[in-house]
């Protein structure tokens, strides 16, 4: 009976310190000459997949609601002659915006979408988008990777355009500065202003 008492605590003696000598994250060594003592850590980061747009008012990497309207009120004398800047909207200054886009999962599609033209509700009486033209310039209050290019707008669709991925990251961002090309006489009237008259340009960035 000793004899199997003996030898079961001897098995699990050696059963328990197995863990010990194969999978040590501290080491102990004694000896003359130079010793070493090594351990180990290891350590695991998780960063989830996103995708990030904003075209004036917004706050960085976070949802805002706010919607901005850029407004050109003009006189009398200036319809049909000539470009003409905005008089309101714009989180920077009047038709002066921040555009930003940022994703982590390689190429980005960027597109503007917009119903149709502006209409101040009267059928036939409208505005093209592409008298809404704009340029993009470097923001330097928002540090990004390249220049996000400003669109070219078309009435009742959509412009696309490919944003590249440095190391599977996309950061681009600029100053977008909105001009209205007033290139034509139109028809007294507010064009735009609600939903119903194409007020809304939908800008949306996804990834693959």
């Amino acid at each position: 009976m000793n004899r199997l008492i003996g030898g079961a605590t001897a098995l699990i003696l050696a059963t328990l310190a197995i863990p010990v000598a194969s999978h040590a994250d501290s080491n102990f060594t004694t000896g003359t000459g130079t010793i070493t003592a090594s351990a180990h850590l290891n350590f695991t980061v998780v960063i989830p997949q996103f995708v990030y747009a904003r075209v004036s008012s917004g706050t960085t990497m976070a949802a805002n609601g706010t919607i901005d309207t850029v407004t050109y009120t003009v006189p009398a004398a200036s319809v049909g002659q000539g470009a003409f800047a905005a008089t309101a909207g714009g989180d920077i200054s009047p038709g002066v915006v921040s555009a930003q886009v940022i994703g982590n999962g390689g190429t980005v599609t960027f597109t503007a979408t917009t119903a149709g033209p502006l209409s101040n509700g009267v059928a036939g009486q409208t505005i093209s988008y592409a008298q809404m033209t704009s340029a993009a310039t470097a923001d330097a209050a928002l540090p990004s990777l390249a220049l996000l290019p400003a669109f070219t707008l078309v009435d009742g669709g959509t412009a696309s355009q490919t944003l590249g991925a440095t190391a599977g990251v996309t950061n681009d961002s600029a100053k977008w500065t909105f001009t209205y090309a007033n290139a034509n006489i139109v028809a007294a009237g507010t064009y735009g202003a609600t939903v119903a008259n194409n007020e809304q340009v939908t800008y949306t960035a996804s990834m693959p």
